[in-house]
């Protein structure tokens, strides 16, 4: 099987995250602002990172869908939230059309934040971000460092690829 990572990143998680899944894969990697040659790629592995629930990239697959949807699509996002199922699945429907996301699977992983490098955008949106938090322990922990970036989160998926051959 043929494919490449395609990754979006703004801190480096997902590029990380990227990196290593086309190590295990054997695949290509390349940033989503580079031209792609997709046509003789039979899977696609677009990542993104996640604000505001939902892929600040997604733009890309919706734009680059008539291309992608004779391929298999899979989605990987970084963000600071656990990557539960309804997080996952929240993040699918706010980020993509009916179409795409009933044809695409989607991976969670956790990414990582350290407060101070955040643009000033950033750390204002995270600021504003907790007014609407109820719970004092996630608000208190909202501008806390954390560091979720793990290679065995990746498993998962390249298992999926594995057995997709």
């Amino acid at each position: 099987m043929k494919g490449v990572v395609i990754y979006c990143s703004k801190y480096g998680s997902t590029r990380q995250y990227a990196e290593w899944i086309a190590d295990e894969l054997g695949f290509e990697v390349s940033p989503c602002n580079v031209k792609q040659n997709l046509e003789h790629k039979d899977l696609i592995i677009f990542g993104s990172w996640v604000m505001g629930n939902r892929l600040r990239a997604g733009s890309w697959l919706e734009k680059n869908w008539e291309e992608l949807k004779k391929k298999k699509v899979i989605v990987f996002s970084t963000s600071g939230a656990l990557p539960t199922a309804e997080f996952t699945e929240m993040v699918s429907s706010n980020s993509f059309s009916d179409e795409i996301s009933k044809q695409i699977i989607l991976f969670g992983f956790r990414g990582r934040m350290i407060f101070q490098r955040l643009s000033f955008t950033d750390k204002l949106m995270m600021k504003i971000g907790r007014i609407f938090v109820k719970d004092p322990e996630v608000k208190k922990n909202m501008l806390k460092d954390f560091d979720g970036v793990k290679k065995q989160s990746i498993k998962k998926l390249v298992d999926y690829v594995n057995n997709l051959s």
